[in-house]
């Protein structure tokens, strides 16, 4: 049976090459459609690993005993380490470095790495943060230079073997900060090198279940509660990798990932049996001849079965050769390597679909014909064929092609629907596909940024309470603006943005206005840290004051001349001279207005009043004043008021300068600010680059910015250089694994709709062949078939359009979250176009194939081929 089953395999080459190859891209799509998915998030959470770690959380300051239960937790995948040293005092005292060590699962879930250099290998040698070779002398250091280290006995040199890629400022700190206890080492050395007299332990986490699916807050907390409740001021998320980045970028695709897999998976289950049931029908006439000569059931259901396993092992061994190659030929593009048989319970998944399919056809079609008569079953087959035939009143020759195409349509529309839907089903995952890729590459372009700039932040952690509407604060780190203005020196600086924070509250007058209370009770808002302010003693007991609802602008030499063109009105000589302000109050119904109340005028300050800018601070430990509100100073600091201005901020995009209407500014100079108690520094700092700079010029401008920027305990500057080649890599992979994904499934459409289509054809090679012998011209047939065709293509076209369409709209707005536009539909539509299109192209390569090999061959040929 064997060698009747590789006859049946051999006999008709095309069809089998046809079916054989249909499998092959099936079970080759169904392998890969998943790992590409998972691809692309690799490859994303890779990048975003190397900035900000693989990590879940930090517990600062814990036991030995507290690390060992972490070790045995059920829920701890991988458990990192480090020790904290103390911060200590470095170069003769002028800074002072905190020293610790990690350990090798600490290293590889920070994921740590060397920038130049290695890591200490013996307790003289220390590694330190690449910025700060920039800081802690004249010249940068290198490698072999020494460092003066105090410690608690005496001093020690060290000698530095190495240079870490910057990490701390990438990660997330304590909101209060005790240096040495609860920060990230900087220096790095080997384990207890330094004995110092206290050894702080922290610990880093890897959860089961909540690296990419799940967000692993309330696993994070249920751990910290059963090692016995880790300080709450102690324990950091990594909210930057799994509150950031994952929903923006991992959850959409993960969402996609499980719904194409699923559309993918039934279009091609749907589109194989409809291939199958055509090819097998060849099987009908050779099972009735069998039957004749009296072969059993058992034989012929067994030689059906070997048959249709032949042409599954082929088809799925295809598609395993497909996915090897494939994975070799794209790991290079997509920054990650694809596991080719990853998903290889797809094969045996597709190898049944085909045994399936098989069985079924056995049961619907070959079964029934056993307990017929040979007659019954000739009769059976004669009917069968003369379905095929149009009836005997149609004239053969002119008049002869519609109603043919006609008869072929209603006999093949219910199966051609089926496909005709599928089709539309998968041109939708395509355009959907095509619109995701697109998206993302505009986020891409939006977070590299078309202008080359450098960025950082001075505050990172900072934990408050609210008395009434007076803010106290852990600490409110600033840039010093003298240090800040050096920048604009550096040769390829074209400008430079400083922006201006406050935790100060502004202090109405005794005699406030309805502004002044409609603006307080718009700003107004109730945290957990809420508290009245009259607990704290030095805080006037019936004073009115908004930590919300205004701003700061600060007129420097960059903004001075574009702010003097939009407010002529105001002499920055006089009305800004050192120590005064100006004030900009809009009125509060104003069309921008986002507070969403109203009032009659902005009378709440008046030239001449005093501005009153409210604080509180305390020289002790912020924790302890926070309990003990009598240790909290309340101070003021006052402006005399120039000028207030019924207008609100401009905008002047060229500067950098975003404006608004909605609430109060506070103009001064850069000379007040610096002296401004409240204002206290820089918030924030944008360095903005010329264009076309060399390496070596960047180079220069990025070191001169963090000798700046990272003598304070704030965010490590963004590096250009490092978001233009991680979004490089980034648009690389997806690029690559989109264009692939696309081209595949395209593929696989085309050859499905010309397997099915073709296969179909040749089955009716018969009735050509005595048609053509009947006058039917090339002309007829090609007519005739190119009609159907076109019937099917139309049908397909409409659905394709339809759903395409509403299944774009739908996946844009519930799993992207975005609102599709007018322009980004009629695009779609486009794309629909160009996959349609090339689907009217297909229909006519088939029609004249057809064509072509029933006037290539003999009449006789074909109905042999037919028989």
């Amino acid at each position: 049976m064997f060698r009747q089953a590789c006859s049946l395999f051999t006999y008709r080459r095309k069809s089998t090459a046809l079916i054989v190859a249909l499998i092959a891209l099936a079970a080759f799509l169904m392998m890969s459609i998943a790992p590409l998915f998972s691809a692309v998030i690799e490859t994303t959470m890779e990048a975003f690993f190397d900035i900000s770690g693989e990590h879940h959380a930090v517990f600062f300051d814990i036991t030995q005993d507290q690390i060992q239960q972490l070790k045995d937790h059920t829920a701890m995948k991988k458990l990192g380490v480090f020790e904290n040293y103390g911060n200590l005092p470095v170069q003769q005292g002028e800074f002072a470095v905190t020293f610790g060590s990690y350990d090798e699962t600490a290293i590889e879930l920070g994921h740590l790495k060397v920038a130049e250099g290695r890591l200490p290998q013996t307790e003289n040698e220390v590694a330190l943060e690449d910025h700060l070779r920039y800081i802690l002398a004249e010249d940068p250091l290198e490698i072999g230079d020494t460092l003066q280290v105090q410690t608690d006995d005496g001093e020690k040199v060290l000698t530095i073997c190495g240079f870490m890629k910057d990490y701390t400022g990438q990660w997330y700190t304590c909101d209060v900060s005790y240096p040495g206890e609860n920060d990230y080492p900087k220096a790095i050395v080997k384990k207890e090198a330094l004995q110092p007299k206290k050894t702080v332990y922290s610990a880093m986490l890897f959860l089961y279940g909540a690296s990419i699916e799940v967000a692993p807050d309330s696993m994070v907390l249920r751990v910290a509660s059963d090692i016995g409740e880790v300080d709450a001021y102690h324990l950091i998320f990594n909210d930057t990798t799994y509150w950031i980045w994952h929903p923006w970028m991992i959850t959409p695709i993960q969402a996609y990932r499980t719904l194409f897999t699923i559309l993918v998976l039934i279009a091609a289950g749907v589109l194989l049996y409809i291939a199958l049931f055509n090819y097998f029908g060849q099987y009908d006439e050779t099972a009735t001849t069998l039957y004749s000569l009296g072969a059993s059931q058992y034989r012929v259901g067994v030689l059906m079965l070997l048959w249709c396993g032949l042409v599954a092992f082929f088809g799925v061994a295809g598609g395993v050769l497909l996915n090897l190659v494939f994975a070799q030929v794209v790991n290079p593009y997509i920054g990650t390597a694809l596991s080719p048989l990853e998903q290889w319970p797809m094969a045996i998944v597709a190898f049944a679909a085909v045994m399936g399919c098989g069985v079924a056809y056995y049961i619907l079609n070959i079964h029934p014909l056993y307990r017929r008569s040979y007659s019954m079953r000739g009769a059976a087959i004669q009917r069968k064929r003369r379905k095929k035939m149009p009836k005997d009143e149609i004239e053969l020759g002119k008049g002869i092609t519609s109603p043919m195409a006609a008869y072929q349509l209603q006999r093949n529309l219910p199966r051609m629907l089926c496909v005709c839907l599928l089709i539309a089903a998968m041109i939708t995952v395509m355009v959907c596909i095509n619109y995701d890729r697109a998206r993302r590459q505009s986020q891409w372009e939006n977070e590299s940024g078309a202008e080359p700039a450098l960025e950082a932040s001075a505050t990172s952690g900072c934990q408050y309470y609210e008395f009434g509407e007076f803010e106290f604060n852990s600490r409110d780190n600033k840039y010093p603006i003298e240090d800040i203005n050096k920048l604009y020196e550096i040769e390829g600086v074209s400008g430079v943005l400083k922006t201006y924070a406050s935790t100060a509250s502004l202090v109405f007058p005794q005699e406030w206005s309805g502004y002044a209370n409609n603006l307080i009770a718009a700003t107004s808002s109730y945290y957990i840290q809420q508290r009245d302010h009259t607990e704290i003693p030095s805080v006037p007991k019936d004073i009115k004051a908004t930590r919300y609802g205004y701003t700061t602008f600060v007129v420097d030499a960059w903004n001075q001349d574009s702010f003097a063109a939009a407010y002529p009105e105001i002499d920055i000589e006089k009305d800004l001279a050192p120590g005064k302000v100006v004030l900009l109050c809009p009125p509060m119904e104003s069309a921008s207005n986002q507070m969403g109340v109203a009032s009659v005028s902005n009378d709440a300050f008046e030239a001449g009043d005093m501005l009153r800018m409210g604080m509180l601070k305390s020289d002790i430990d912020f924790v302890i004043a926070a309990q003990n509100p009598i240790y909290i100073k309340y101070t003021e600091e006052s402006f005399p008021i120039t000028k207030v201005l019924d207008r609100g901020l401009f905008t002047d995009e060229s500067l950098r300068i975003w404006g608004g209407d909605d609430r109060i500014v506070i103009v001064m100079s850069e000379e007040t600010a610096k002296q401004a108690e409240f204002i206290g520094g820089v918030h924030s700092v944008r360095v903005y680059m010329e264009e076309g700079l060399t390496e070596e010029q960047y180079r220069h401008i990025e070191q001169e910015f963090g000798k700046v920027t990272m003598r304070y305990s704030g965010s490590v500057p963004n590096s250009y250089v490092t978001e233009q080649n991680t979004f490089r890599m980034l648009r690389q992979s997806t690029e690559v694994v989109y264009t692939v994904l696309g081209a595949v499934l395209s593929v696989f459409i085309g050859f499905a709709i010309f397997s099915i289509i073709y296969g179909a054809l040749l089955k009716q090679m018969r009735m050509f062949g005595i048609l053509r012998s009947a006058g039917y011209t090339r002309r007829h047939l090609f007519g005739s078939v190119w009609l159907e065709l076109l019937l099917y293509w139309v049908i397909a076209a409409g659905m394709s359009l339809a759903i395409g369409i509403i299944g774009l709209k739908l996946f844009a707005e519930n799993i992207l979250f975005d609102l599709i536009t007018g322009e980004q539909i009629w695009r779609a539509v486009g794309q629909i176009g160009i996959y349609v299109g090339a689907l009217f192209i297909l229909c006519i390569l088939i029609a004249w194939l057809i064509t072509r090999s029933v006037f290539k061959k003999s009449i006789s040929s074909c109905i042999r081929f037919a028989e």
